[in-house]
């Protein structure tokens, strides 16, 4: 212990000893003393004066004083207690104060000498308690530290006497941790990992402006895996971007009805992708006497179709609209793509229907059907019928009763190629090819309120948009990637980016840190 008022305190316990044997009490009140104000508020540290003093001078316990603490001695005044010697019973403690006492002691590594100071503690507290000061203990935690400092013999200023000390003690106690820290953080920067906050709207739903991202540099430059985002730095100019790897090496890249085409065949996001992109259309309740806006009546007829509502305007695929990083709107020039892969969710309370139609495709036409019952039975069944042509497709869900379902809910929808029915915890689905068709949306029966999203819809704006007809050729050594907000993401679709080659990769993004509502693992 170096510091002024430390060397201060030291001498005069010293001196206080070699008086003769002196009780914990005696000791702490000759460092109030000597400390003066570089003890007020902080008597914990006293621990850690007292250890140094055990450990550099020697000094023995030769007895236990008031409330059970030790009484002291150097060593040529050490005795052995006589069987005579009256014995203090030390009062019963709470169950707090021997927890904080054992905390701070814990950093002692001697059983012995941590017994010690746990006695000693327990007095300390329970007399600065009865004077109702024991705040003036101060924090357990730095008590403990700069008990675990003092044991293992390294440079400590218990109690900084002026700002000199309190800098040297800083340069003591936090900077060689600090610099380590530093030191591990710069390395693994500079080759396993880095932070990224997201500078725009291109990668929405999956990535918002603002986010805070950890993005993995070890092996980033090795070829990723389709869906991934990565970031990367454009050839051009060395820009850094972030985006959605879509194209791998060799393979041709085609979009069709915002969907995605690889070497001719549909690409499949992974389901929980597939939930990630969607975003939000249409939010309608249906619990009012007239139909909510946008919805028109339609009758009955004769195919079997029951009388219900239809959504009449457009749905949009570069929907919803943002707020670029300059606060401005979006611009959506014309045309604007229209929403191909809808999700239609309705919370019902009887008998229901969700359908998808889709009309004038190349496949001809297609009808996406959930019938069923809400809570008004005794059960809560749905069927799933997909029709093509003169072709039907029915997919019975089992019979489930209803005090089992957490909510009266059905959702229908058409999303990379599959149409699904999901109700009460369980998904139907099948493939069926629709291209070339819009979807119209329609609902009847008791029905709530009805909600509609869509899918992440791609569309070709630049140089390389491609079309089932001219396929784009990703080469060799490159990867292909896209924003999911695709109406406003300047990608590999434009010139002044085009396919990225792996060693302009920095790395996949894995995590995000900020903002706390939405830490977790990047999708």
């Amino acid at each position: 212990m170096s510091g002024i008022a430390d060397r201060r305190v030291a001498d005069a316990m010293r001196t206080r000893l070699a008086a003769g044997p002196a009780p914990f009490d005696d000791l702490l009140a000759v460092a109030r003393a000597a400390a003066g104000p570089a003890l007020e508020g902080q008597e914990g540290a006293f621990h850690a004066l007292l250890h140094g003093l055990v450990r550099t001078d020697g000094l023995e316990v030769v007895g236990r004083g008031a409330r059970g603490a030790a009484v002291y001695a150097l060593p040529a005044a050490a005795r052995t207690p006589s069987p005579d010697d009256p014995v203090e019973i030390p009062p019963a403690v709470s169950a707090a104060a021997s927890r904080a006492a054992l905390a701070v002691a814990s950093s002692v590594r001697d059983p012995g000498a941590r017994g010690r100071v746990v006695a000693d503690v327990l007095a300390h507290r329970g007399a600065l308690e009865a004077e109702g000061r024991l705040r003036d203990f101060g924090s357990e935690k730095a008590a403990r530290v700069l008990l675990g400092r003092v044991d293992r013999s390294r440079a400590t200023i218990v109690q900084p006497e002026n700002g000199w000390e309190r800098f040297l003690r800083f340069l003591r106690h936090e900077a060689p941790s600090m610099g380590v820290t530093l030191v591990v953080l710069g390395l693994l920067w500079l080759f396993v990992g880095e932070f990224r906050v997201i500078p725009s709207n291109s990668m929405q739903p999956s990535l918002k402006p603002g986010d805070r991202v950890v993005v993995q540099k070890l092996f980033g430059t090795e070829r990723p895996e389709r869906w991934q985002i990565v970031v990367f730095r454009k050839p051009s100019d060395g820009v850094v971007l972030v985006k959605r790897v879509v194209g791998l090496p060799g393979e041709r890249l085609a979009i069709e009805d915002g969907d995605l085409y690889v070497d001719g065949k549909l690409a499949v996001k992974p389901d929980d992708l597939r939930e990630a992109v969607r975003e939000p259309l249409v939010r309608s309740d249906f619990s009012g006497a007239v139909p909510p806006a946008g919805w028109e009546a339609v009758p009955a007829t004769d195919d079997g179709s029951r009388a219900g509502f239809r959504y009449r305007p457009a749905l949009y695929g570069d929907e919803p609209t943002c707020v670029d990083e300059n606060g401005k709107t979006e611009m959506n020039p014309a045309p604007r793509p229209l929403a191909h892969d809808l999700y239609v969710r309705a919370r019902v309370r009887g008998e229901a229907s969700i359908r998808l139609s889709f009309a004038g495709g190349s496949d001809g036409p297609v009808d996406l059907l959930g019938l069923g019952s809400g809570t008004a039975g005794t059960h809560q069944a749905w069927e799933f019928a997909v029709s093509r042509k003169r072709s039907t497709i029915a997919l019975p869900l089992d019979t489930v009763p209803g005090p089992t379902l957490a909510a009266d809910e059905v959702e229908v929808s058409y999303v990379d190629g599959v149409a699904r029915l999901t109700f009460g915890g369980q998904t139907e689905s099948v493939a069926v090819p629709t291209r070339g068709s819009l979807p119209t949306v329609f609902v009847s029966g008791d029905v709530r309120s009805v909600a509609i999203d869509r899918d992440v819809h791609y569309t070709n704006i630049g140089e390389y948009a491609t079309d089932p007809g001219n396929p784009f050729l990703v080469p060799l050594g490159c990867v292909f990637c896209l924003g999911d907000h695709s109406a406003h993401s300047a990608d590999c679709r434009l010139r002044s980016v085009g396919p990225i080659p792996l060693d302009r990769l920095i790395g996949p993004v894995r995590f995000r840190v900020w903002p706390p509502s939405r830490i977790g693992r990047v999708r």
